[in-house]
């Protein structure tokens, strides 16, 4: 069967189109798109997780706190137990004195990342974009070839 010059000349337009290098642009560009938006996934769950750990860290000393001041007032010796009550509540301050200057610190570095989210998040979508354009004209050019 002979190929019609008609076939001849859409397929050497295809191959001027240089489809297949658009193809990989575009497989390239999902790729960082989609790296950009782990990336940014995987940030934000260390910050939940240093934010947890924190609180998590703080309640441990509160109970350990409580114990002690428990085993104090269980003393017989008042002045011991006034003694070992204030030494415990003044740890218990510090460690509450810490814990909030670390929320203070995870606070600011997170209020700093959803500042930041705003354009990382444009840039991922604009890599999404360039996808689907690249894919847009490559169908518009297809559609001449025809």
């Amino acid at each position: 069967q002979e190929v019609s010059p008609k076939s001849i000349k859409a397929a050497d337009c295809v191959q001027n189109l240089m489809i297949l290098r658009s193809i990989k642009d575009m497989r390239a560009h999902v790729k960082q798109s989609t790296k950009c938006l782990h990336d940014e996934a995987n940030i934000n769950a260390m910050f939940e997780t240093m934010l947890t750990t924190t609180l998590n860290h703080h309640r441990s000393h509160v109970i350990e706190g409580r114990r002690a001041m428990e085993n104090c007032a269980q003393t017989a010796d008042p002045t011991f137990s006034a003694k070992c009550l204030n030494i415990i509540s003044k740890e218990l301050k510090d460690t509450e004195t810490k814990t909030i200057s670390t929320m203070k610190k995870i606070q600011n570095r997170t209020t700093k990342r959803r500042n930041d989210l705003t354009g990382k998040m444009r840039i991922c979508e604009l890599l999404s974009s360039k996808f689907v354009e690249t894919l847009r004209k490559n169908l518009d050019e297809l559609k001449r070839c025809a």
